[in-house]
């Protein structure tokens, strides 16, 4: 049976096209199997619950679909004061009053005791507000933050001592503003509200030049944390061609549910987007974008340097709850797929748990910290084909990573050349001089590139004991070389008793650093469960003399290799390496005998650093004359069943065999790799 909804309807009507509903909530609860509820255009603001829609095995759909493509918006920023209209939302409003001359204005109507929330309504991209933790930040003419000395200078921007007694010589947190955003006051519960403008001189990062008078911009705003669309242990339920916002909770939340379909949606979060938990099962996202919302003035820094006052005991967490996650997985989920998504815009990217999670075809940009973060008892984790652009981090088992799990990474392009925005400037970046880098709280503050606001990509970390089985193959990686470990560390930390195998990656290093002698790869021991073989290995730029590294192990041996051919052959008679002779009783053809240093000969490939503002003309597949072609390692039995041989039988290296259409990635394949059209404007 068809049903309908409209923004003119009521819920006493039947929910026929010429009489429909005024609720998708209401609607939504009439649809058994087969059923179709069809939106007709306009904003809904609405919490909707879906809940208890049981259905055949094995089911037929329950559909709740825009009709006939025209543009719906479920919006769960509700705040209705009394019964009265929903407060902020229009581009003229009187929901304000002005404190004073300042630009910070206050709601004229309390409401509902939380955390406040919400985010532009008008504008181009989805841009979230910042929740400020405190008004004294939301307040301050100061819009830099960092360790500061307890004795403050004349000059120094006002702040409070924290409880830090690792950094006694820099005790002092600075009150900052970090960018329109809002706090609900605890007492009264009235929205403060500040638009102020930004004024950073970073490069690559945005500033707001916006309206500063909230009575004159659409906003989204409410306190509550209440998913905007929640499924709950239901059968079969299918979104089709919605726009689904997130106020003060995820915009989607899967839970207890089966074969739900949610597919061509835009997901806008929320802190988080998409939570899917509570023992879902065969969850299919396809063609969808699920976007955070990540403001583009707002720092990494502003969601991770939170601290505890010293005076009160109150732990200051400036930003951290204006955005979060993009996915979160329960470990109790199974078999969950995303297709041709489009992912972006957040601090998280995926917290993956669960068993059967794959990504197939994805695009992932501008997530400023960790894209694939691989969680507690995740087992069969598949990411391949997928494309990742302007991420901090790849790659991050964290100590829950427990022995069992399985992760398969494969034919993904990762591309981290360019920066993400990351540490806001320090009031006196003098004053870092004084720590000493064991101390402190973030190495990367000894690295100049990553104190001037923008910070590099990392492909892998990993926390001590994080050892899932790994498998990394026939991925194209580019990344510029940060200061620490290896570019390419994944057998740094690893145990050495779980499976771990890296074969057939195409790996670039770009070292801008002169005199630096970094690694470029670190390889496992001849005792461990790993394989490592037919990786290509090209640094561009400043050359290691010795950029092989293998962990100590039990017989004598060199820690480094200036080359494949001294890591095959001793360096001398004086210093022999037993090294590849050992890997053979482990891995028969020895570490890395298929493996290649030499230039990739790409395509083509821009020179970094990059130009923001010029075609983006790289194309990373492989020409002719490429040592990568036919140069790859056969793989594993149970690699090659996901991966299957090429018609010739022998494999390139890298993501792309020789001949292959780009990479098309995202919503209907619109995204690229390579591609020549102009590149959309940075965030």
């Amino acid at each position: 049976m068809d049903y309908f909804v409209s923004t003119t309807g009521s819920d006493e009507n039947p929910g026929t096209l010429e009489q429909p509903f005024a609720t998708i909530g209401f609607g939504a609860g009439k649809l058994t199997p087969g059923d179709h509820l069809w939106v007709r255009k306009g904003t809904y603001l609405e919490q909707v619950e879906i809940k208890g829609r049981q259905n055949t095995r094995p089911p037929v759909p329950m559909t709740i679909a825009a009709y006939q493509g025209e543009r719906v918006i479920i919006d769960g920023a509700v705040n209705a004061v009394h019964g009265g209209a929903h407060l902020f939302r229009e581009t003229t409003n009187d929901d304000w009053d002005r404190l004073g001359t300042s630009e910070e204005y206050v709601s004229k109507n309390p409401l509902p005791a939380g955390v406040a929330k919400g985010c532009f309504r008008n504008r181009r991209a989805h841009t979230r507000l910042i929740t400020y933790s405190t008004l004294e930040d939301l307040r301050a003419d100061n819009q830099k933050f960092g360790h500061m000395p307890g004795l403050m200078a004349p000059t120094d921007p006002p702040g409070e001592l924290a409880r830090d007694p690792k950094h006694a010589a820099l005790p002092r947190r600075p009150w900052v503003y970090m960018g329109p955003g809002i706090h609900q006051h605890p007492k009264t519960l009235k929205v403060h509200i500040r638009l102020t403008h930004t004024t950073h001189d970073e490069r690559g990062v945005t500033n707001y030049t916006g309206t500063t008078d909230p009575r004159q911009v659409g906003l989204a705003i409410c306190t509550d944390a209440v998913p905007t669309v929640k499924i709950q242990n239901c059968d079969g339920i299918v979104l089709r061609g919605l726009r689904i916002r997130g106020g003060g909770g995820t915009a989607l939340a899967i839970s207890q549910s089966s074969f739900t379909v949610v597919d061509t949606v835009t997901l806008l979060g929320g802190p988080d987007v998409l939570l899917v938990h509570d023992a879902s099962r065969h969850t299919r996202l396809h063609d969808c974008v699920i976007d955070g919302g990540l403001p583009p003035w707002m720092f990494r820094s502003d969601l991770k340097s939170d601290y505890t006052i010293d005076a009160t005991g109150v732990v200051n967490v400036l930003g951290k709850q204006t955005v979060d996650s993009l996915l979160r997985c329960g470990k109790d989920i199974d078999d969950l797929v995303l297709d041709h998504c489009e992912l972006v815009n957040s601090h998280d990217m995926l917290l993956l748990a669960g068993t059967d999670v794959e990504l197939d075809h994805c695009w992932i940009d501008n997530i400023n910290d960790d894209a694939l973060i691989i969680a507690s008892k995740a087992t069969r984790i598949r990411v391949h084909h997928c494309a990742f652009d302007r991420v901090l981090t790849f790659l991050n088992l964290v100590s829950a990573s427990l022995p069992g799990g399985s992760v398969l990474l494969y034919r993904n392009l990762v591309d981290l050349r360019r920066p993400t925005v990351g540490r806001r400037p320090h009031p006196r970046p003098e004053v870092l001089n004084t720590l000493q880098p064991d101390d402190d709280p973030d190495p990367q503050d000894h690295d100049e590139l990553q104190v001037a606001a923008l910070r590099l990509g990392q492909f892998f970390k990993a926390d001590p004991n994080a050892d899932p089985d790994l498998a990394i193959f026939h991925n194209t990686v580019l990344v510029v070389d940060p200061e620490g470990a290896a570019t390419y560390p994944y057998f740094l930390r690893y145990d050495g008793l779980t499976s771990r195998r890296v074969i057939n990656n195409l790996l670039v290093s770009i070292n801008h650093r002169p005199g630096s002698d970094r690694l470029i790869a670190v390889l496992p021991r001849p005792s461990d469960e790993a394989i490592s073989d037919g990786n290509l290995y090209h640094r561009i730029g400043q050359t290691s003399a010795q950029p092989f590294f293998h962990r100590s192990y039990e017989v004598p041996s060199v820690a480094r290799f200036k080359s494949f051919d001294g890591l095959r052959t001793p360096p001398s008679p004086v210093q022999p390496s037993t090294y590849f002779d050992d890997t053979q009783l482990k891995y028969p053809p020895g570490v890395e005998f298929h493996g290649v240093e030499a230039d990739p000969l790409f395509a083509a490939m821009q020179p970094w650093p990059l130009d923001q503002h010029v075609l983006r003309i790289d194309d990373f597949r492989l020409t002719p004359t490429s040592p990568a072609r036919n140069h790859g390692a056969p793989l594993p039995g149970d690699l090659a069943d996901r991966d299957p041989d090429p018609a010739d039988g022998v494999r390139d290296i890298g993501c792309f065999e020789h001949g292959v259409a780009p990479l098309a990635v995202g919503v209907g394949g619109r995204r690229r790799f390579p591609q020549r059209e102009p590149e959309i404007a940075p965030r």
